[in-house]
């Protein structure tokens, strides 16, 4: 993590964005004071599925408002709201949730590391398992909504961060994306923020919206509409890396 803080210390930024998985929640608070020490700049993240690891998915939350509240520079963007970078652009975010409504989700045999290690999902059978991530993914919508309702009136250009992809088409996985049968995308894919997101790039054509996600450990840049794009980052387990700088027009 001290070489991680480092290199994206190095480039020197005036803010820095981490889309989730920065840590587990026994390390998560450690881990992103670490970064934030470093950089001397504000830090906007989100959180991922593996910065629950070992707790609950609410416990994991208010500690993270508390954080927030105590350091001024660790910004958690879904609640900290719109971000201005320009007269043109602006930065949103929500967390987003593999929500199980694409691909083999009534099927699938892949049990993730969540199912065990996030509180909220253990010991839930399959019916209670769908109905639980149904419900995780309704709630970012809703997020997702709220935020783009103030954001876009406001600004041509807008960055919308979150951590699960929102579209099949940018769930990717070694240069490929997923089949209506695929047995991983029901838990890779957060439709639910994929929906708002289409809908709100519709009503507003004149907007460009870029979405910038992780999750899936494959990169991959997908055009939904032609004012909506998502690029999913790349990265692996212990190596995070520096995806891209932002120039904001």
């Amino acid at each position: 993590m001290l070489a991680f803080a480092d290199e994206l210390g190095a480039e020197n930024p005036d803010a820095v964005l981490l889309t989730g998985d920065i840590s587990v929640s026994a390390r998560l608070e450690v881990d992103l004071e670490l970064i934030v020490d470093r950089l001397g700049c504000p830090l906007y993240f989100l959180l991922g599925n593996h910065d629950y690891y070992g707790s609950n998915i609410e416990r994991v939350r208010e500690r993270v408002r508390r954080l927030c509240a105590e350091e001024t520079l660790l910004r958690w963007l879904p609640e900290h709201g719109v971000v201005r970078l320009s007269d043109r652009t602006a930065l949103v975010g929500v967390d987003g949730w593999g929500d199980a409504r694409c691909g083999n989700w009534s099927g699938s045999p892949v049990r993730l590391s969540d199912f065990v290690l996030i509180e909220d999902l253990v010991h839930r059978n399959r019916e209670d398992l769908i109905a639980k991530l149904r419900m995780l993914g309704d709630f970012e919508a809703r997020r997702a909504r709220a935020l783009l309702n103030q954001v876009l009136p406001k600004y041509q250009r807008i960055l919308f961060a979150t951590h699960v992809p929102p579209f099949e088409e940018a769930c990717w996985n070694e240069g490929e994306t997923p089949g209506p049968t695929d047995n991983w995308s029901p838990w890779f894919v957060c439709m639910a923020v994929g929906d708002v997101l289409r809908e709100m790039a519709q009503r507003w054509p004149d907007r460009h919206i870029t979405v910038l996600c992780g999750h899936t450990h494959g990169a991959g840049t997908a055009q939904i509409l032609d004012n909506l794009e998502v690029v999913t980052g790349e990265a692996h387990y212990g190596r995070p890396q520096v995806q891209r700088i932002i120039r904001p027009e």
